[in-house]
């Protein structure tokens, strides 16, 4: 797929998917769109002194999972949407731009109406977790799979009102947490791919050291 794309001539187009495509460039887009996936592009990064993102104030869901698209880039493609009271859905996880040394409100955009939240794979821990989902209180549907959360946040998350938690490949929190919120009423997802939760990355000495 060629490296630029210009959707804007296609003035009614409303759900836009290009995830796996080598996009290695942000497309010219359409402003009518109401969903956007962007995943499964690593090579996709937006420099703010290269290009102006389009404004999608229409935008319900966004999704650039797995690129390398900056905390700034995220907040220019989503404002315009969330100060509509538009956006619903944000799915940002499996990006290598998270870090615990600046406020989580420079790094992930707040909104009064977000209901779903994907930090999967992302490099964090309870306590960054936590400070993420006060930016949403309407969250209802999270995913924190591949993290390093525990029972504790569980709690939290429960008791904030999540409805629908994904905990694939958390390692860190045992089955006891995961009964407990299924006995609260929430849809909890906890799979992993490898008989030994032991051999996952959380285990290795370079994962350590980001917690």
């Amino acid at each position: 797929m060629p490296n630029l794309v210009d959707a804007t001539t296609w003035t009614k187009l409303e759900y836009l998917d290009i995830s796996n495509t080598q996009l290695s460039r942000l497309p010219v887009l359409p402003t009518t769109l109401k969903y956007l996936n962007l995943g499964n592009n690593m090579l996709l990064h937006v420099g703010l002194h290269e290009e102006t993102p389009t404004q999608l104030p229409l935008l319900e869901t966004f999704n650039c999972e797995s690129t390398s698209i900056s905390p700034d880039v995220l907040r220019i493609l989503t404002m315009p949407s969330i100060t509509k009271g538009n956006l619903k859905s944000l799915l940002i996880g499996d990006r290598l731009t998270e870090t615990h040394l600046v406020p989580v409100a420079n790094e992930y955009p707040a909104s009064e109406t977000l209901k779903e939240l994907s930090l999967t794979k992302m490099q964090i821990n309870d306590a960054r977790v936590l400070q993420i989902i006060e930016l949403y209180p309407k969250l209802r549907k999270l995913d924190v799979s591949g993290t390093r959360v525990t029972g504790v946040a569980v709690r939290k998350f429960v008791e904030r009102g999540m409805t629908s938690l994904n905990l694939d490949e958390c390692v860190d929190v045992s089955s006891d947490a995961v009964d407990w919120a299924r006995g609260k009423g929430a849809e909890v997802e906890y799979n992993f791919s490898h008989k030994d939760a032991q051999n996952s990355f959380w285990f290795s000495s370079y994962a350590r050291s980001f917690v």
